[in-house]
C-alpha cells in the first residue's frame, strides 16, 4: 500500500520520504529505481523517520500496528497530522494508537476506498430492517492478508451489532450448527491476489438483500488515503475517519 500511494502521489502533493521496514530490499535505493514512483526520493529505514517527518507535512502510514505504536509517538511529537491504514489493531493497541494521536489531527481507517466508506453509510441503514432478518458478512482478501476477519469486515460487523445488539459472532460453520438468532456471521476467504471483496448480506424468510462492494485496483485505497491526506492538513487536533473527510457522517 506505501508504494500504491507513492505511485498516486500528484499535486499539490511531493514525496517527501518513504520509511521501509529494517532488511527490506528497497531500503537505500530511490522511489524511481524501486520502480514505485517518478522520484529520486530514497527509501530510509524507521530510524530516518524524524528526519523525514520534519521536513514533511503529513504521515501517510500502511503499516503494522507494532510498526505503528513505534514511529507515531515520533510523528505526533512533531505536531504533524497523520493518515493510517494500518489494520490489525488488538482492543488495547487501538486504545493505545488512540492516545497517542489524541493531540495531532489524525484520521485513521479500515478502508479508504469512497466506495466502501459508502457501504459503511448503508450498511447503517440496512441494519434497520425488522429483527427477522439475519445478517451476515462475507469478506475475501489476496492469501498474504494477515488479519482474519479484516479491518473493513469488523468494522460492518460494529456497526450491525451497534443496530441489531446480535451477541455472537460465528466465524464458519461445520458439522450440525443451526444458527442462533443471536448469532452474526462474519466469514473470511483468503486466495490469491484479491484486493477486497466485502458483502453484506440480509435474509428475511422471503427476501434476501446484499450490498457488494469490490476492488479491482489498490489505488481506490491509496487515491482515497491522498484525499484524507488533504482534508487534514486543514483540521483541528482530534480523531477523524473516512465519514468526515467525505462528509457522510
Amino acid at each position: 500500500m506505501g508504494s500504491m500511494v507513492a505511485h498516486e502521489v500528484a499535486a499539490p502533493f511531493v514525496i517527501g520520504g518513504a520509511i521501509e521496514s529494517e532488511g527490506n530490499p528497497r531500503l537505500g535505493v530511490t522511489l524511481k529505481q524501486a520502480a514505485v514512483a517518478e522520484s529520486d526520493v530514497v527509501v530510509s529505514p524507521p530510524s530516518g523517520l524524524m528526519d523525514i517527518m520534519e521536513r514533511c507535512d503529513v504521515f501517510v502510514s500502511f503499516s503494522t500496528p507494532q510498526a505503528e505504536l513505534s514511529n507515531l509517538p515520533l510523528v505526533a511529537g512533531l505536531r504533524k497530522p497523520v493518515v493510517v491504514g494500518t489494520t490489525g489493531f488488538s482492543v488495547e493497541q487501538r486504545a493505545l494508537l488512540e492516545s497517542i494521536v489524541r493531540s495531532i489531527p489524525a484520521v485513521i481507517s479500515p478502508n479508504f476506498s469512497v466506495g466502501a466508506n459508502f457501504l459503511f453509510s448503508l450498511t447503517k441503514l440496512l441494519s434497520q430492517l425488522p429483527s427477522s432478518y439475519d445478517f451476515s458478512i462475507v469478506e475475501a482478501h489476496h492469501n498474504r492478508k494477515v488479519d482474519a476477519p479484516s479491518g473493513t469486515a469488523s468494522k460492518l460487523a460494529d456497526i450491525v451489532n451497534l443496530q441489531r445488539k446480535y451477541t455472537k459472532t460465528v466465524h464458519g460453520r461445520q458439522g450440525l450448527s443451526q444458527r442462533g438468532s443471536e448469532e452474526l456471521e462474519v466469514l473470511s476467504i483468503r486466495g490469491g491476489g484479491i484486493p477486497g471483496q466485502h458483502d453484506v448480506l440480509a435474509a428475511g424468510a422471503y427476501e434476501t438483500i446484499r450490498l457488494e462492494h469490490v476492488v479491482f485496483s489498490r489505488s481506490a485505497f491509496a487515491t482515497g488515503a491522498l484525499l484524507a491526506a488533504k482534508w487534514v492538513l486543514h483540521q483541528r487536533p482530534g480523531l477523524y475517519g473516512m465519514e468526515e473527510v467525505l462528509g457522510i457522517k
